[in-house]
């Protein structure tokens, strides 16, 4: 053990400080740093145990001050993993029988200092070994735990069995087969779903299974649900563990009649009939990782057509599916068969391209602008001209994961629209050339000349009270004027203004900007205004100072401010989140969580902050009207929220079925475009 390597946290029972200095010395001299508690009653010494972390307790065999009885039945008590040792002047076999069977790891002599030190080094190595073998233990029943949630929710209908005997069967599987309880089907035999028609083939298989043969990827057979009916089925075959006892993992499918039509509908999108996005994701996926193998010439692109929402105006909304199919066209004449071509978003198209150099890509990308450039498009007697921004990756070991990927894919795509359309960004991190590090310098320039200009704007979209609350409240959005009135979204700027430093001085300028707005607001209905603050802001000591420093020379009310934080990074700056909470909610501000139910652990991030607002993921609220599962989560965070004191926001309202849906929940306020766009005006009517 080095010198200085480690801290012991030890806590000594001593009936003399001679006897503990002894003991302290011993190890220090042996190059080790001890930090040191010595209780003097029963009390103190159950109160360190349970509130402060412990290495070693080391007490006195035949102590006056606590008995050594008494200490070791504290540490018992407490159920840590703590090495526990006994310490005399002299040692006899009276000494050894009786400490041991009191639980300790040894007997230490306090004027023998070189076997003191060597019994408390191996005592710590043997806590920190047990300390070791705990995490994992933890950490393999939390992976369990995660495997058997992910089975059970899983819509496959999959089962365990082992030597053909039912050990596991998740919900899809029983109700396939017409049972309620897994305890109906435990230790039931395989055989026993399977047709008599195919019962002596499935025989044969369970006994090649016994012999130790390779199970078959697939068998097409009838099987029997528990009220005689029989189906046709597919059965798939994996080698698995459960428990940690080997056995056999079989999914049922119900097999249909068209199977080459079905797998078209799961895999073409209906409008267009290129590949849909699950579909485009999954191949994405293979190719990051082979790009992460070292697998070269692969590359993203996302395709988007330019003024979508005008060219709608233009044509009619009844077109719209015209326009996307016509745009699906014009990409497949284009390119052929050379790339994976995929409708990924609404009007935003996915590329995946194979054997494609960086030169190569870009070729591509020209040519996709160029023939959307020149093609005119025709509906009935009314004409538009398409163009379209290309953004896109050229993957490499460096790329990242798929996230990743799509990610660095979609900031090139907005920035190519955000500098009029019609345009191409493409990123290479293998070899960022110059151009990208011009781009990337021009946007730090222009973001750090927008905090000096006025060219940072502020947007503002209403957020409508469903419980008829008149109270003007509006989300703050950032804006960036870009060229000849052209306006950039966040995504163009913001990411790069986090990578270089700047946005903490971003989130000011929206902050000192905002309690402006509010201040000119002054009247009988005063307005609330909901402001995004990144995590790294709240790192910062000094900013609730700031605040309260505006807030006291402009004379508006804390009240009149909330700060809207993202669920799914503030568990990375929890300390420096539950600081600033506490010190704004002094000053009546509130704090709204964003992006909830994104995650599977969203409802134990209020065990750490306290929120006044959840607002709903937007991923939550698309296609609501239709989708009975995102119904069902809206309601259960809805209601979560309301039982626990705090407004819920459902944000992204798209259209009118999802605005029955949020009627009829627990949502106490609702934002969207489908409501009212963001303007850089605040002239909603809530009273109308």
């Amino acid at each position: 053990m080095a010198k200085q390597e480690i801290v012991i946290r030890l806590l000594q029972i001593e009936d003399t400080l001679e006897d503990a200095e002894a003991i302290i010395s011993a190890l220090r001299n042996g190059g080790i740093a001890v930090r040191t508690v010595r209780p003097a009653t029963e009390q103190e010494l159950n109160e360190q145990l349970a509130k402060h972390p412990v290495d070693l307790v080391i007490a006195a065999w035949g102590g006056k001050q606590i008995g050594f009885d008494k200490v070791a039945e504290a540490v018992r008590r407490s159920n840590e993993p703590v090495g526990f040792i006994a310490s005399c002047g002299r040692v006899d076999d009276e000494t050894l029988v009786g400490a041991n069977a009191l639980g300790a790891f040894q007997v230490v002599m306090r004027q023998r200092p070189e076997q003191v030190l060597a019994t408390l080094r191996n005592a710590y190595q043997s806590t920190e070994a047990r300390r070791s073998k705990q995490r994992l233990e933890d950490a393999l029943r939390e992976t369990a735990r995660r495997c058997d949630a992910l089975i059970d929710s899983s819509r496959d209908p999959i089962a365990y069995a082992h030597e053909g005997m039912h050990i596991r069967a998740n919900h899809a599987y029983l109700e396939m087969f017409g049972y309620t309880e897994f305890e109906d089907v435990e230790g039931m035999p395989l055989l026993d779903l399977i047709a008599p028609s195919h019962a002596a083939e499935f025989k044969g298989l369970l006994k090649r299974l016994s012999k130790g043969e390779p199970p078959p990827e697939k068998l097409e057979l009838k099987a029997v649900r528990a009220d005689g009916i029989d189906f046709d089925a597919v059965m798939e075959f994996a080698r698995a563990s459960y428990e940690g006892e080997p056995c056999l993992q079989i999914v049922f499918r119900k097999q249909f009649v068209d199977t080459e039509e079905l797998q078209t509908l799961r895999e073409r999108d209906p409008v267009t009939g290129l590949l849909n996005r699950q579909v485009f994701l999954a191949e994405l996926e293979n190719a990051a990782a082979r790009a992460e193998n070292g697998v070269k010439d692969q590359a993203v692109l996302l395709v988007e057509v330019d003024n979508f929402s005008n060219l709608l105006n233009d044509i009619g909304l009844g077109h719209a599916d015209h326009l996307l199919q016509d745009a699906g066209n014009l990409l497949r004449h284009t390119l052929g068969e050379e790339v994976l071509l995929a409708r990924f978003a609404d009007h935003t198209f996915g590329l995946l391209c194979r054997n494609s150099s960086h030169a190569s890509t870009r070729d591509t990308s020209d040519r996709i602008r160029i023939a959307f450039e020149g093609h005119i498009l025709e509906i009935g007697s009314r004409s538009a001209s398409l163009t379209v921004s290309v953004g896109g990756v050229q993957m490499s070991e460096k790329s990242g994961p798929t996230q990743q990927v799509l990610g660095k894919a979609g900031q090139c795509l907005q920035a190519a629209i955000s500098e009029g359309g019609n345009r191409l960004s493409l990123f290479d991190p293998a070899a960022r050339d110059r151009a990208e590090e011009e781009r990337v310098r021009s946007w730090v320039a222009r973001i750090q000349q927008a905090l000096k200009s006025g060219d940072f704007i502020l947007y503002f979209q209403p957020i409508i009270s469903l419980q008829g609350d008149p109270t003007e409240f509006y989300e703050t959005l950032l804006r960036m004027k870009v060229g000849d009135g052209e306006i950039a979204p966040p995504l163009a700027f913001l990411p790069i203004a986090e990578e270089h430093g700047l946005i903490e001085k971003v989130d000011r300028w929206v902050l000192s900007h905002a309690i402006a707005v509010l201040s000119k607001s002054k009247g009988d209905n005063e307005r609330r205004l909901l402001v995004k603050l990144t995590p790294q802001s709240m790192q910062d000591p000094n900013l609730p100072g700031w605040i309260a420093n505006l807030l006291k020379q402009t004379g508006v009310r804390g009240e009149q401010l909330v700060f809207g934080v993202p669920e799914t990074r503030v568990m990375t700056y929890l300390k420096g989140a539950k600081e600033f909470q506490r010190a704004v909610a002094k000053m009546g501000c509130g704090l709204c969580l964003e992006q909830f139910g994104a995650s599977t652990h969203s409802l134990d991030v209020l065990k750490h902050l306290d929120p006044s607002m959840l607002k709903l993921d937007r991923s939550l609220t698309e296609d609501l009207g239709r989708n009975s599962e995102h119904q069902a989560k809206v309601r259960e965070l809805a209601s979560r929220a309301t039982d626990l004191g705090k407004t819920a926001i459902a944000e992204f309202v798209q259209d009118a079925a999802t605005m029955t849906v949020l009627f009829t929940s627990s949502v106490h306020y609702v934002q969207g475009n489908f409501l009212a766009p963001p303007s850089p005006d605040m002239n909603y009517d809530f009273g109308g």
